[in-house]
């Protein structure tokens, strides 16, 4: 896989796909405890060091609220909003898909007080980080209806500096693992 050098973007969410459904571009990238702890401890056997999060992330149009809960401090909490386009979606090998974006973190009162939240999700994450901005990330989100899902990706921030066939290297490698 190689990452596209030909766009304007500045975040890459690569999600691994659990199998595809009735049409090629239909992917259920939800995965069962046993394949997440499977993935989770493949990862973990390379790239030992991990951290926590937990979060709440709120859907407004393309604006996301995310409300730091790892920490009981209500000083220390984070709140963060981000205006996030997608640029360009592919697939790789049917295994992956590759979505490239424009994200721009927004000052925290652009974020509408409305009720007409699309949808707000209880996010438990475990982080790997590989560099300073590569990240292997197993999600369990949990949405307003209550359904679960668990999702494995790697993340990308752009950095223009950064090699693009080093970058390349290190998220093929990773892909190898999972």
């Amino acid at each position: 896989m190689n990452l596209k050098n030909d766009i304007d973007y500045n975040y890459v969410e690569i999600v691994k796909i659990n199998k595809i459904k009735q049409h090629e571009t239909l992917f259920d990238i939800s995965f069962s405890e046993d394949q997440f702890i499977e993935s989770f401890l493949k990862i973990k056997e390379k790239y030992p060091r991990y951290f926590q999060k937990h979060s709440t992330k709120y859907l407004y149009d393309s604006l996301e609220l995310y409300i730091d809960k790892s920490t009981n401090d209500i000083n220390e909490k984070s709140t963060n909003v981000y205006d996030i386009n997608m640029i360009y979606n592919e697939t790789v090998n049917n295994k992956f898909v590759v979505s490239y974006y424009q994200k721009k973190n927004l000052p925290e009162h652009t974020f509408p007080s409305t009720t007409n939240i699309i949808d707000k999700i209880d996010i438990k994450r475990y982080s790997f980080k590989i560099t300073n901005n590569i990240f292997i990330n197993f999600e369990c989100c949990q949405y307003l209806d209550g359904d679960i899902y668990k999702y494995i990706y790697i993340n990308y921030n752009v950095n223009k500096t950064n090699d693009f066939n080093d970058i390349n290297n290190i998220i093929n490698d990773i892909i190898s693992i999972l």
